[in-house]
């Protein structure tokens, strides 16, 4: 459409030159007129040979502005509902720690290492002390757990020491989801108790709500478990004295074996007859005075000659 509007302004334009050209016959006018026709002409067909569009195009070649350069890239990264905050990481703790102290030292560093324990928060779960070693369990926060191995590496030499931790946090979650299916469970079982009409309804209520209630204690007790496991961490503590052999440490060979073993069955042969002595011996004096008194009691009787002697 406007490409024929401006043929139509061009035409109309170069009547008129021709008519100035008759009517004042100034060559040099006209020449002026017409280039200036030629020149809207040409702006004309350029515009028109663009696309057509006019401000539109101009409107779509635009450079988009700073603020919407800025916007593209926030509307990309811009964070999602996170919903429920995840529960913390829950770890269960155990270290096994070797020590060897100097000989003399042993009961000292016993006690010590029962006494970190306390400081710390802690507890002592098991001890065993015997000739030239001694062994002790302890029980302490998980947040102290490295606290206490380094005091407790301090005591001695360290022979031997390794860590382990046990991620549970899966079973808290699942645990967590259970007991909240259940606890729901046990409301709704009670509302329709109250509701309950008759002695069957009022029983099958029971049943069911009893079943929940027993299963919310398991779980319950469960979790308690591994939240206890989870926040105190366990640490077994072995301490052996430098120079002394400790009392279950007996390594025998096959003939040392067979000769305790040897030893040890005649000790309990001897053992046996002594018990069996014991209880004949007892019985054999009884009899022997027995037949003493028969004897003595036999040589008092009169003795009577027989007739016609």
């Amino acid at each position: 459409m406007r490409r024929w509007i401006g043929i139509g302004l061009v035409m109309l334009l170069g009547a008129g030159v021709l008519v100035a050209l008759v009517s004042n016959g100034r060559g040099t006018e006209g020449t002026k007129a017409a280039s200036k026709a030629s020149t809207l002409l040409a702006r004309v067909l350029q515009n028109d040979g663009a696309g057509g569009g006019g401000a539109r195009d101009e409107a779509q070649a635009k450079p988009a502005s700073t603020r919407e350069r800025m916007a593209a890239p926030l509307a990309a990264t811009a964070p999602v509902g996170s919903g429920v905050p995840k529960q913390g990481a829950r770890v269960v703790k155990h270290a096994t720690l070797e020590l060897t102290v100097r000989a003399g030292m042993l009961k000292s560093k016993f006690a010590t290492a029962n006494g970190i324990a306390g400081f710390f928060g802690g507890f002592v779960e098991a001890s065993e002390e015997s000739r030239g070693a001694a062994t002790v369990s302890l029980r302490v926060p998980s947040e102290r757990f490295e606290e206490v191995l380094t005091k407790l590496s301090g005591l001695g030499r360290v022979a031997n020491r390794s860590e382990r931790g046990d991620d549970v946090t899966a079973q808290f979650t699942d645990l967590d989801a259970r007991l909240r299916n259940l606890t729901a469970q046990e409301g709704v079982l009670q509302d329709l108790m109250r509701q309950a009409k008759n002695i069957p309804d009022v029983i099958s209520v029971q049943q069911q709500l009893s079943g929940v209630r027993e299963q919310i204690e398991q779980l319950t007790g469960a979790r308690n478990a591994l939240d206890d496991q989870a926040s105190f961490a366990t640490v077994a503590l072995a301490m052996r004295a430098v120079g002394v052999a400790p009392a279950s440490a007996s390594h025998r060979s096959v003939i040392g074996q067979a000769w305790h073993d040897a030893i040890g069955v005649t000790v309990a042969i001897i053992g046996g007859t002594v018990v069996v002595l014991g209880a004949v011996v007892p019985l054999g004096v009884l009899a022997l005075m027995g037949l003493l008194v028969w004897t003595l009691i036999r040589r008092r009787r009169p003795q009577t000659t027989p007739a016609g002697i």
